[in-house]
């Protein structure tokens, strides 16, 4: 095999490293999400839903607007869309997983039609031909050379808003109110703590998060071949999977998204089989060893 040329040496991990980085910021944004859920005692399968209609609404501003009305644009539909399922299950009492699942299957069904009329060609990257913006950083590293990493500005969103959540859930009253939801909610109501209003705002906030990721999907991940129909890819499961194994740390629940955020850039192989049935083994444990929270047999009739 003849030798790799220097420059292509000197940029292949630079490249690695932000391919990472861009893929993993979209994925720990819905992270954040599933944590704060599960903080308010909620399995929110709607975080798939959420994350399909950001992406949906995204592409769609961004095609006439411009990156950062997609984004804006995300945000506001993946609100939107916990306001209904906050709606639903807390105001209306209707089962947390039967909304969550419902709110998937409508969000599919939107992106579907919105693909089919907006971007007739299928392709993204076609429709959507930028990235959004990077921080350059040059990097003289041993063994690896000189190099620019370009570090997505996502990325640096991701890892604020990530530290955010950590200060709000350890730091503040809400957090407090929050995590007394989560394991004592029986105490939570007799002191007064307004259960269902935590729920509604967590659900909301979650969705907010998931629509945020979901937008940037087609803005920063736009490859030949992308369409936004099923842009997702279960990402939204993945993140409540990776928020479980994590537990209450955000860190780590950042670290385990670099190398699940790689597996959908991946080609369908071995590779990505990997990684999935590494995080089926890893969450198959740690949910064997772990004991349900009392606060996940909440119902929201019991809240009232």
């Amino acid at each position: 095999m003849p030798p790799v040329p220097e420059p292509l040496h000197d940029l292949a991990p630079a490249l690695l490293v932000a391919t990472v980085l861009r893929a993993a910021a979209p994925l720990y944004l819905v992270v954040l999400g599933a944590v704060i859920s599960q903080r308010a005692a909620v399995v929110n399968l709607g975080l798939e839903g959420a994350m399909t209609l950001g992406a949906a609404a995204g592409a769609w501003v961004a095609h006439g607007h411009g990156p950062l009305a997609g984004l804006a644009a995300g945000i506001l539909v993946g609100g939107a869309a916990g306001t209904l399922q906050a709606v639903a299950v807390v105001g209306l009492g209707v089962d947390q997983l039967a909304a969550g699942i419902a709110l998937d299957l409508l969000a599919l069904a939107t992106a579907a039609g919105l693909a089919a009329h907006s971007f007739p060609s299928g392709d993204l990257a076609l429709a959507l031909p930028r990235h959004l913006p990077a921080l350059a950083l040059p990097l003289s590293l041993p063994g690896l050379g000189h190099a620019i990493l370009r570090v997505p500005v996502m990325a640096l969103v991701a890892t604020a808003l990530g530290l955010l959540t950590w200060l709000l859930l350890r730091l503040t009253p809400l957090g407090l109110r929050l995590r007394a939801l989560a394991e004592q909610p029986e105490a939570a109501e007799r002191a007064g703590v307004a259960t269902g209003a935590l729920r509604a705002g967590a659900l909301i906030a979650a969705a907010a998060l998931a629509g945020f990721g979901g937008a940037a999907l087609p803005l920063d991940s736009a490859v030949p071949g992308l369409a936004l129909a099923g842009i997702v890819q279960g990402r939204g499961f993945a993140a409540l999977a990776i928020a479980l194994l994590a537990g209450r740390s955000l860190l780590a629940a950042g670290l385990l998204c670099l190398p699940l955020g790689l597996a959908w850039p991946l080609p369908a192989g071995h590779s990505s089989a990997i990684l999935w049935v590494a995080l089926l083994l890893a969450l198959t444990l740690r949910t064997r060893r772990a004991q349900r929270p009392r606060a996940l047999n909440w119902r929201a009739d019991s809240s009232a």
